[in-house]
């Protein structure tokens, strides 16, 4: 019998046929960014940059755990435990961006008038409001992970 290859990445499904092993679809488990905050679970969109990339790197072993501080009213903002790569130019960030302001330090905007640096993210599907709503008021406990999925 023939083993099965499997990894992280790519699954395949077999059906035997007698001393056969006949391949029928290969699976490609994909991951969903996931954010939650008091409560709420939502779903960013990831970019496709090189520090979104590392993001995602980082997440795969295991979940991100962060205090987020209000800046200005229109935005939470926190430490990385690391350093992600920061090439960008400033952009004016909308409700939902997820950024970089610096080489470790993460926004998510809620409010208007926010310049950022580095869009990691978006969480799309919410207004203004209902994104200040689900961060609140004051410091806000804030985690990210991979859900993975067919």
């Amino acid at each position: 019998m023939e083993s099965r290859p499997k990894n992280s990445l790519e699954f395949a499904c077999y059906i035997e046929d007698g001393d056969c092993m006949e391949e029928l679809e290969s699976i490609r488990p994909t991951a969903q960014l996931v954010m939650e905050a008091n409560g709420f679970i939502l779903y960013p969109d990831l970019e496709d940059n090189p520090s979104a990339e590392e993001l995602f790197r980082r997440l795969r072993p295991k979940a991100l755990d962060l205090t987020l501080e209000d800046r200005d009213g229109a935005e939470k903002s926190g430490f990385l435990p690391w350093n992600l790569p920061f090439k960008g130019t400033e952009f004016d960030a909308d409700p939902g961006d997820i950024f970089l302001r610096g080489e470790n330090e993460v926004s998510i905007c809620y409010g208007e008038g926010v310049k950022g640096n580095v869009r990691l993210a978006r969480i799309r599907y919410k207004d203004a409001d209902e994104i200040a709503e689900i961060l609140g008021c004051g410091d806000t406990a804030v985690s990210f992970w991979l859900e993975w999925s067919e």
